[in-house]
């Protein structure tokens, strides 16, 4: 097996056993961060959208204060101690209010987009926009990637799981590396499952 995958492998069992189970079936924010930190790196695309620094934008609406913060806190920390692609890590909050929303990713120029969880019902609005953009999208609903946006980090059986939109991600020109099929469930090739 492909050493990214065997250490993808790792994280997640890692992350697995990281904490009590939790009735919500959201994963902890340092847990997401990590995790999208880890799929970026199987982009060989991404240095080229990139520049010289990794973005990643918070996508949320009024009201999503809390998760916002929570999750940019832990894009920075994730940031803090690793690179992806050898690049430092940057983390920006982008609100989604119609008119603006992309103007201000446009200004922030970020590579990724990690939609907040109260925010993901509005994927099929969003994820034309991340296309238009080519921004790679991410966030912690199944439904939202299987509505359109790229990369879910989801529980499954109360541990890290990876699902990959592969129709949602080849529209914003990322390149993912094969290796990660072997430990992400695949959708979006006319089949439910890889």
């Amino acid at each position: 097996m492909h050493r990214r995958a065997t250490s993808l492998l790792c994280l997640l069992a890692a992350l697995a056993g990281a904490g009590p189970a939790r009735a919500d079936p959201e994963l902890p924010p340092r847990t997401q961060a990590l995790l999208l930190l880890r799929v970026l790196g199987y982009d060989r695309a991404l240095t080229q959208r990139a520049g010289d620094r990794i973005t990643i934008a918070v996508a949320w609406r009024a009201g999503d204060e809390s998760q916002r913060d929570a999750m940019l806190e832990a894009l920075r920390g994730a940031g803090s101690e690793f690179r992806v692609a050898g690049l430092p890590v940057r983390a920006v909050p982008v609100r989604w209010e119609p008119g603006e929303f992309e103007r201000q990713l446009e200004e922030e120029r970020p590579c990724a987009v990690l939609v907040v969880a109260s925010l993901a019902d509005e994927a099929a609005g969003l994820a034309p926009r991340f296309r238009r953009l080519r921004l790679l999208s991410a966030t912690t609903s199944r439904a939202a990637v299987e509505a359109g946006l790229a990369i879910g980090l989801v529980v499954r059986r109360n541990g890290a799981a990876v699902v990959v939109n592969v129709a949602a991600a080849r529209a914003t020109s990322a390149d993912l590396d094969a290796t990660l099929f072997t430990v992400a469930e695949v959708v979006g090739l006319g089949g439910d499952r890889h």
